[in-house]
């Protein structure tokens, strides 16, 4: 049998390598069945008091109490909601009937007039940049124009010279054609 062993590694002894690479095997073998899996596909546990909700059911049947005493409360709740009711449109009416203190149309001119002392000390005027960017803008979109128009300036004298040198070719075409259906 160790005659007919290949071994992979170079030896000087088949024997002895085959013994080797026999044990090394078989504890890697042992190795794999003994391996626990890393990942856990067990079902996960279940607690009781997931399930079973002592809380809600405690809750509920304090709310089924709290019904029960709330129907015997509930003329005064309504009285109180309504005196609270009347107190908020009271409140409300001395509001709107109350004349502001600031007057927002004085503010709004005292900016107008702020914003003029600072154009008039700015070194630059307000928006410069963007009037400078639109202009600019303005220049490209007058030049794409420009080459449009010469393209098809250029397009126009091409067909034009093609038209022109077409047309007596097309008529010699024509007069050969009618010479012949005459002959």
């Amino acid at each position: 049998m160790h005659r007919s062993y290949q071994s992979i590694l170079p030896c000087q002894s088949r024997i002895l390598q085959q013994r080797w690479d026999r044990k090394y095997y078989d504890e890697h073998r042992v190795k794999v069945k003994e391996a626990q899996s890393m990942v856990d596909t067990k079902a996960p546990k279940t607690y009781v008091h997931l399930h079973l909700k002592l809380k809600k059911l405690q809750l509920e049947e304090e709310r089924l109490a709290v019904v029960s005493v709330d129907s015997l409360n509930r003329e005064k709740r309504q009285r109180e909601l309504l005196r609270v009711t009347r107190e908020n449109q009271e409140i409300l009416k001395r509001i709107m009937a109350r004349e502001p203190e600031y007057n927002h149309l004085k503010w709004q001119q005292d900016w107008q007039e702020n914003e003029q002392f600072m154009d008039n000390i700015a070194r630059y005027p307000r928006d410069w940049w963007e009037v400078d960017q639109r202009e600019k803008e303005k220049e490209r979109e007058k030049k794409r124009k420009e080459q449009q128009k010469e393209k098809k300036q250029g397009k126009n004298k091409q067909d034009k010279e093609e038209n022109s040198a077409g047309e007596p070719q097309e008529e010699q075409d024509m007069e050969q054609e009618q010479q012949a259906v005459e002959d």
